[in-house]
């Protein structure tokens, strides 16, 4: 049995009142697995990959969560209506599926400017009142600086697969920021705000919703900033109508550069080498030349 079928068959087991009817498979991430019960009124499943004690708390903070930010966001975010969290059986919880389409490269790149500026400023409000929302993360999320902890996993598990070159340049990118570093106000972040996790309705041409908050923690709301940057460009990000100073930029630019590392660290401790070669791949794309922004 697969990996996909058995996380399948513990949801059935566990959940007496699961409707029946069509099951489709979908592209859970990292740390999760995806199902689509039903087709009318459908129901994500979303399933934790992994049973460690800390991916089963991990999942059931984000459903929690959830919960305490219902009603409170501008767009449309899952909610959930039902959720296991026992020992010994795979975490998941349900909620009715969002409407609307990934904002995917591809699907951005086609869009007209009115459109775009449109989107842009659906996700710059939802962005706005998220940090605003600091008061839902309640007990269940803490304050996150994880940058010198990721120096040093990047340094343990990545630095032995990078050109000499590289490694200077990815060396002073953390250094010079750890060294400057200043706690900031801490916002509610969402922690992934990339093009797979935003939603838009091509019908209306706006956003449409945000998903997956397994990120989201109490930090640096440059994080976020920086993520929609990277996905949907500069111009995007002015359009958006959210306030960056000069230091935030700064804290940007040093987020930015940490994504591809990231990736690699997590395929280390997984033992995902798709996303280890992918990290280490984009981590030498960015820092080999002296132009790029370190």
């Amino acid at each position: 049995m697969d990996e996909t079928a058995r996380l399948f068959d513990a949801v059935k087991r566990t959940w007496p009142g699961m409707p029946d009817g069509p099951v489709h498979v979908m592209d859970g991430g990292q740390h999760h697995a995806l199902f689509v019960l039903g087709e009318e009124h459908p129901l994500v499943v979303r399933v934790a990959r992994y049973p460690s004690a800390t991916s089963k708390a991990r999942l059931r903070r984000e459903h929690d969560l959830l919960l305490r930010l219902e009603g409170r966001l501008p767009l449309p975010i899952p909610t959930p209506v039902h959720g296991v969290f026992a020992d010994g059986v795979p975490a998941y919880f349900v909620y009715p599926r969002l409407l609307g389409d990934p904002l995917g490269g591809d699907a951005w790149a086609g869009l007209g400017q009115a459109v775009r500026t449109a989107l842009a400023r659906g996700f710059g409000e939802f962005l706005v009142a998220l940090h605003a929302s600091a008061d839902a993360a309640g007990g269940g999320l803490s304050g996150k600086d994880p940058w010198a902890s990721l120096y040093q996993d990047v340094r343990a598990t990545v630095f032995a697969h990078l050109p000499r070159a590289v490694r200077d340049r990815v060396t002073r990118h953390f250094e010079e920021f750890l060294a400057g570093h200043r706690e900031v106000i801490a916002a509610l972040v969402h922690g992934d705000f990339g093009t797979t996790n935003l939603l838009w309705d091509p019908r209306e041409g706006r956003a449409g919703g945000v998903l997956d908050f397994s990120e989201a923690a109490l930090g640096d709301p440059a994080v976020d900033l920086a993520a929609f940057r990277t996905g949907f460009g500069e111009a995007a990000l002015s359009e958006s109508g959210y306030p960056v100073d000069p230091g935030t930029r700064r804290r940007m630019d040093f987020y930015e550069g940490t994504f591809a590392l990231q990736e690699a660290v997590f395929g280390a401790r997984h033992g995902d080498r798709e996303a280890f070669s992918a990290g280490v791949a984009g981590t030498i794309a960015r820092f080999s030349c002296p132009e790029k922004r370190d």
